[in-house]
């Protein structure tokens, strides 16, 4: 959120990856990287952590398109 302060986070976000229950599907890794990635510009190396999460999201994409 951008204020007269400058650029801060909005808590209710940060509180829903806080508390994101175990990812179960590709839906599930879909919905928290899309939430994770609003705050990728915050997190120093944001794309190193959360590669094994978009490697597993393509891989099973790939995986489920074939069956």
């Amino acid at each position: 959120m951008i204020g007269p302060e400058g650029i801060k986070i909005e808590e209710e976000k940060v509180k829903r990856v806080l508390d994101w229950l175990t990812l179960k599907g590709v839906k599930d890794v879909q919905k928290f990287l899309e939430l994770a990635n609003y705050y990728h510009w915050f997190m120093k190396d944001f794309t190193v952590i959360a590669r094994p999460l978009y490697d597993l999201e393509k891989t099973s994409v790939s995986s489920t398109r074939l069956r």
